[in-house]
């Protein structure tokens, strides 16, 4: 979420393109700036809105082009959702509908970093009506975010910071019990590098990587990305993040895609989506060695001073070598 000052500045100095909305669409702006000066929130209908009248740009590029809801998952779960529904949830229910499920991709469903469980309880219910055969993991440190690092840009709110956004496992459990929904397959509990690799089910077909972040969301790919079934998706939350306050999640993704087959395939809101192509599925270890090396690297050089060391797992043997494939960003 934006800053106050950030909106209100916003709301100061719209861009020429804008400099003249529609009374409609003034009128809009002008609840929506009210309510958020008075109670420092906004709902996601104005986010959506200010997304798209003052930060045009981030609507281009990979964002997803004339996307539609799915509406069986609509009739499913937004109207238990309530007023907690959001873009997020469109995309990312909609996607693991019509790739995953439909797609019949094998795996595990997992999200790393869950926060207070909110998306955790939605993909419950996702499981439960849609694929109840298929495993549920849920991973966090339930203690808050790690240290940031040079890559993360400046810290724009107190609780991005190192401890910031704790929330205590009872807390998680306790929402999964206040709406009587099962409880994940798996809580894990820790910092993501931490985790034993055995603690990761395989194979993967749906990950959902939301550790806001650099080392965070790199640590996310170490240990998921060799896990993942072919046509399986992992989306990365604040990936367009034109704020900065996650400015390290792109560059997490982009540093360990950067040698992959793999690229963004699209965008939708904050969230970017990655398929994991057939030929480097369950890749071995150099591969995995070598992301984790260049990670220590880049970790010292932007003094990471608290992280622990970066943890290689055994694997299967190397692939033969692959051709390096440019980057496509947002």
């Amino acid at each position: 979420m934006l800053s106050r000052a950030a909106v209100l500045a916003s709301a100061a100095a719209l861009p020429p393109a804008h400099a003249h909305p529609a009374p409609a669409l003034e009128a809009r702006q002008a609840r929506c700036l009210a309510t958020y000066q008075r109670t420092g929130t906004r709902s996601d209908k104005c986010v959506r809105q200010e997304y798209a009248q003052y930060h045009p740009t981030i609507v281009k590029g990979c964002q997803a082009k004339n996307f539609t809801e799915n509406e069986e998952v609509k009739a499913q779960l937004r109207k238990k959702a309530g007023d907690k529904w959001s873009m997020k949830l469109d995309y990312l229910t909609s996607r693991l509908k019509e790739r995953i499920v439909e797609g019949k991709v094998p795996g595990a469903i997992v999200e790393l970093g869950v926060y207070d469980g909110r998306t955790s309880r939605i993909l419950r219910r996702f499981i439960d009506a849609f694929a109840p055969d298929r495993e549920f993991h849920v991973y966090d440190s339930f203690a808050g975010l790690p240290s940031r690092a040079d890559a993360d840009g400046k810290q724009v709110r107190q609780e991005d910071g190192e401890g910031g956004m704790a929330v205590p496992q009872r807390r998680f459990r306790y929402g999964f019990e206040r709406e009587n929904l099962r409880l994940p397959d798996g809580i894990h509990e820790g910092f993501f590098r931490n985790i034993s690799a055995s603690e990761y089910p395989t194979p993967i077909a749906f990950a959902f990587f939301d550790g806001d972040l650099y080392s965070s969301v790199y640590d996310s790919f170490v240990q998921v990305y060799w896990k993942m079934s072919p046509g399986g998706i992992i989306m990365v939350h604040d990936y367009t993040d034109h704020h900065g306050r996650f400015a390290g999640v792109k560059k997490a993704v982009e540093a360990f895609l950067q040698d992959k087959a793999e690229t963004v395939t699209e965008c939708r809101g904050l969230i970017a989506m990655v398929v994991k192509r057939p030929s480097s599925a369950h890749s071995g270890p150099s591969r995995g060695a070598a992301s984790a090396a260049r990670y220590v690297r880049l970790r010292d050089r932007n003094s990471i001073a608290n992280s622990p060391p970066a943890r290689v797992s055994p694997s299967p043997p190397p692939p033969p070598p692959q051709r390096l494939t440019a980057q496509r960003s947002c």
